[in-house]
């Protein structure tokens, strides 16, 4: 819960600084509550996506070890917000640099924490874990939002 708070308040710095969001994303990215669930719910996603895939792998690491390493992520998340509220002002183009390098970082971090923790025998099975979780959450999402009927261009018509 901390981590959300801290993530949701950064953010939202950041969005006071950046001025106002754009319009597809101004009733998500202006309400504080709404950002904060969708955070909450992509980790709450990430977390059992990762433990599934984990377990169907042959992964021996419990729901709380996997919870523990995504709140540690989204945790170094927040250091990173707060590095680059200060660098992007100052030098714009560094701070893209530095948020492409810290993205790699997280997701090099990732597998090592998935690696350790699902006791998997290579660091290959371990990415392999990564990938195929983010690949189930993409295809678990697009049945969900086409069972509602949202589709990328907003609300399908019901036939």
């Amino acid at each position: 819960a901390l981590v959300l708070v801290l993530n949701t308040l950064v953010f939202l710095l950041g969005q006071l600084m950046s001025g106002p969001p754009p319009d597809g994303m101004a009733l998500l990215l202006s309400s504080p509550v709404a950002f904060a669930g969708l955070l909450g719910r992509s980790m709450i996603a990430l977390i059992l996506s990762l433990y599934w895939t984990g377990r169907g792998l042959g992964g021996r690491a419990s729901l709380m070890q996997v919870t523990l390493l995504v709140t540690w992520l989204q945790a170094l998340r927040v250091i990173v917000q707060v590095a680059l509220l200060a660098i992007v002002p100052l030098m714009p183009a560094l701070g893209g640099l530095v948020m492409i390098a810290a993205s790699a970082l997280g997701i090099w971090i990732l597998v090592n924490f998935l690696h350790v923790a699902q006791e998997t025998p290579t660091l290959g099975r371990a990415a392999l874990m990564l990938v195929l979780s983010v690949v189930g959450m993409a295809l678990g999402l697009t049945l969900i939002f086409s069972l509602v009927g949202l589709s990328p261009q907003g609300m399908t018509a019901n036939v």
